[in-house]
């Protein structure tokens, strides 16, 4: 088995990891909520979804293609197959667009609650007496000191809404520091989450490193601050993401409502039968006269 924060082998003997020096129970257990598997994310399935889309689009498109007059006669001679596949590819289209169309309802619904979430204002002195397992579930902190601490974290943002590399930094409450971890693109000094207890599987590792600060143990208080999703670079980026599942999912949906509802009309073939026997006596009327 390996540790989750240095990536080390150890063995099921070692009552920690040889690295990081993080206990066995801290190194191996997987984050709080989670089964030992990551959830890929919405985030994360974008491409995924877009390259369905796509070939989707494209397959969509070639068989919405008439063969024209200049098309050789393999191509015309299939033309009933063509046909044949414009409602299977309509209504793959139409069932995928939809799909991605309740994922990005889903994602922006996420993401609206945590932007609209009322949080519990917190001062200096209640937060520095505040215990992690008992503090509201949502709460704002501004500060007035902070500095980097040098560290980059992966977390995960709640439910299914994928992972993050936070960035970690140390703000002053009264006399002793916080850790907190922000989202790339964190500005001003609000800090808008929840408090995860410094014993947790995924801060202690954390809290162990950055104890000792530029050379001295630095006093911390017993828990971190996990701002990331209440960060507005954060909720952009959910924003935005959702924004392309719904331009994708539109041009799916409405291509393949196209590819199931407007079919040739059986008059437009048979018009074109009888121009085809006219270019063939045409064509045999002109080699005739080339002979004579």
């Amino acid at each position: 088995m390996r540790c989750r924060n240095c990536s080390t082998v150890m063995m099921e003997s070692d009552p920690e990891c040889p690295s990081c020096h993080a206990s066995a129970q801290s190194a191996t257990a997987p984050p709080p909520g989670s089964t030992g598997q990551q959830s890929p994310g919405l985030l994360i399935l974008l491409p995924l979804f877009g390259g369905l889309l796509g070939g989707l689009l494209m397959a969509g498109i070639m068989s919405a293609q008439s063969p024209g007059g200049s098309a050789p006669a393999a191509t015309r001679t299939g033309s009933g197959t063509h046909s044949g596949l414009r409602p299977i590819f309509g209504f793959l289209l139409v069932l995928a667009g939809g799909v991605v169309l309740a994922i990005a309802f889903v994602s922006f619904n996420d993401t609206w609650e945590v932007a609209t979430r009322e949080a519990t204002v917190m001062s200096a002195a209640e937060l520095a007496r505040a215990d992690a397992k008992s503090a509201p579930a949502w709460i704002r902190f501004t500060f007035d000191e902070s500095k980097p601490a040098g560290e980059t974290i992966n977390r995960a943002r709640a439910g299914r809404a994928g992972d993050v590399q936070a960035r970690c930094m140390l703000v002053r409450v009264e006399d002793q520091w916080m850790v907190a971890t922000v989202a790339p693109g964190f500005e001003g000094n609000d800090l808008v989450g929840r408090l995860i207890p410094s014993d947790s599987p995924i801060t202690k590792p954390l809290h162990d490193r950055v104890r000792i600060h530029e050379g001295r143990v630095v006093a911390l208080l017993p828990f971190e601050f996990n701002a990331i999703e209440g960060c507005a670079s954060d909720q952009n980026i959910r924003y935005a993401a959702g924004g392309w599942l719904v331009a994708f999912s539109l041009v799916g949906f409405l291509l393949g409502l196209y590819l199931l509802c407007c079919r040739r009309s059986p008059a437009t073939a048979e018009e074109e039968k009888p121009n085809r026997a006219g270019r063939f006596s045409r064509r045999r009327n002109s080699v005739g006269s080339e002979f004579e």
